[in-house]
């Protein structure tokens, strides 16, 4: 069982049993989780969810809801805008389609997103949108891979009322080739009030041709918000997205 922090558990795919809940490669897709103190322990290990469930512990509280995607079936709960982009944000399996660009694969299971730079410049900007979540954001994770030469911006933008602002940024090559691994970046909103947010890709804004080496990509994005879910919503549900526990997916 995979343990989120001290005293946090993972809520597993099987109640009545304490089975691992990881999800891996193809198997894994979007689903939402749910965290919730542990409150005893069995020998020298922690009480995981399904044990506390099966030892009828169902009052837990739980204090967030993670919404994890990984783009392994589909970007069903993200909307794809193309700006002023000629292409959309993609999903991608391997290495993309130009030379000396992009990563070699995804950092986690089969599939990631990428941005197309090949004809697609100067300055062409293209979102990945989440869709208005029910709790407040309170912190933003994700995966992100920037080789080539022509490389542009990336960002993390959150809608706090009716304005976007960026909560991150980097601009420029950050990889040295195809293999280097995925960087993981972290976005804690404290104090803020933000309900969605999105990826704003932005290719180079270098005029002159030939500029295809830009190709970003993301992958494995978590968002984790405060709605509070009680034990009622302790539940397995099947959907076309794959599993997910509780309301939510995303």
């Amino acid at each position: 069982m995979k343990h989120f922090g001290s005293g946090y558990a993972g809520l597993g795919p099987h109640h009545g049993d304490a089975r691992d809940a990881r999800v891996t490669g193809k198997q894994r897709k979007s689903f939402s989780r749910f965290h919730a103190p542990a409150r005893g322990r069995v020998g020298a290990s922690i009480f995981s969810i399904p044990l506390a469930v099966l030892l009828g512990l169902t009052a837990l509280p739980a204090h967030a809801a993670e919404h994890t995607t990984g783009f392994e079936v589909d970007i069903r709960g993200w909307t794809v805008i193309k700006g002023t982009s000629l292409f959309n944000w993609a999903r991608q399996t391997r290495g993309t389609h130009s030379g000396h660009t992009g990563p070699s694969g995804a950092h986690e299971g089969d599939y990631y997103l990428y941005l197309e730079a090949s004809r697609n410049y100067p300055s062409r900007t293209a979102y990945l949108q989440s869709r208005e979540f029910s709790g407040k954001v309170q912190k933003v994770s994700f995966h992100y891979h920037m080789y080539g030469a022509h490389m542009g911006s990336l960002a993390l933008e959150g809608l706090d009322g009716n304005s976007w602002f960026t909560l991150w940024t980097t601009t420029g090559q950050q990889h040295p080739n195809h293999q280097a691994p995925w960087t993981r970046e972290e976005v804690t909103l404290s104090g803020r009030t933000i309900q969605k947010i999105r990826f704003k890709g932005t290719t180079t804004d270098n005029a002159n041709g030939g500029q295809y080496r830009g190709d970003m990509a993301i992958d494995y994005v978590v968002v984790t918000t405060d709605k509070i879910v009680t034990s009622d919503h302790w539940q397995k549900t099947e959907s076309e997205d794959g599993l997910y526990y509780g309301p939510g997916n995303v």
